[in-house]
């Protein structure tokens, strides 16, 4: 892993690595939904239904073999985010929902 893109998470698409969805692909306005959600339901971070909150973008793309490039979005043990003293919100996620990018010109 080359670092952390915490002030620019944005890609078209996610790929998350490792935790308990390794491998799954999300578009970025359905990947911060589903954060979204896990929030509205109140689920604790090291809860089943907190697994979404758990993942923290990376410098790291990958490319499929359609040419398409995904941001990789690492798990972060829960304990981890503790230590940091809370999860990570994406620039998009501190805005109201309303404004969440989603990859077309508005």
């Amino acid at each position: 892993m080359s670092g952390y893109a915490w002030t620019d998470p944005y890609s078209d698409v996610v790929l998350l690595r490792g935790g308990p969805r390794p491998h799954r692909g999300f578009f970025y306005a359905d990947w911060l939904a589903t954060r979204a959600a896990s929030r509205r339901m109140r689920c604790p971070l090291g809860d089943y239904g907190g697994w979404s909150r758990r993942y923290a973008p990376t410098t790291d793309t990958h490319t499929d073999e359609h040419g398409r490039t995904t941001r990789v979005w690492e798990h972060i043990d829960p304990g981890q985010w503790g230590r940091w003293g809370r999860e990570y919100l994406t620039p998009d996620e501190e805005l109201p929902a309303a404004r969440f990018r989603t990859g077309r010109a508005a």
